[in-house]
């Protein structure tokens, strides 16, 4: 997965994609991850914890597919982000 988000990162490069250990991320259990939060001038506007579940059961997880997620929750449009 950390590939998928690594060359997502290359094709929004206004969007800033961090990568997080559950180990470090204490307020959330570890059945929440693999999580997308988004941030907007430092506020929190989208928090979709264990977004795999959202995916389309067999699918797997490449960038057309995350990157369809993220367009479907307004995260990002035209290969630019909105937020």
């Amino acid at each position: 997965m950390f590939q998928v988000f690594s060359k997502l990162a290359r094709r929004y490069p206004t969007t800033h994609f961090l990568r997080l250990s559950a180990h470090y991320a204490e307020d959330m259990p570890s059945s929440a991850f693999p999580a997308v939060l988004a941030y907007r001038r430092g506020e929190l506007i989208s928090n979709l914890v264990h977004f795999v579940d959202e995916l389309d059961p067999g699918s797997e997880i490449t960038i057309p597919t995350v990157e369809s997620f993220l367009i479907k929750y307004a995260l990002l449009k035209f290969n630019r982000l909105i937020v």
